[in-house]
């Protein structure tokens, strides 16, 4: 079985490449994955779907990291959801 088997992952990068990367690595480990190119992407496919986790990156046009961190607090309130951040300078 592999190690994500039955979480659904939601990445979100404004960078096509490294989107897909991170997409294909986390279907390899066995997740369903979503993706989404900046913040206000991302919040459309949460108003639709259930996400286990979101790795996000943080500086992106179009509703940053931050940005995604504050609304989905707002949205998911104390359900847990985990942020890794890519990109930080």
């Amino acid at each position: 079985m592999s190690e994500l088997a039955g979480y659904k992952a939601l990445v979100v990068d404004d960078d096509p490449d490294l989107r897909e990367v991170i997409a294909d690595d986390l279907q390899l480990a066995g997740a369903q994955v979503v993706c989404a190119a900046s913040g206000t992407e991302a919040l459309a496919l949460l108003q639709q779907q259930f996400v286990h986790f979101i790795i996000s990156d943080l500086k992106m046009p179009k509703g940053d990291g931050r940005f995604l961190a504050r609304e989905v607090q707002k949205i998911k309130g104390d359900k847990p959801i985990f942020f890794l951040f890519s990109g930080y300078n």
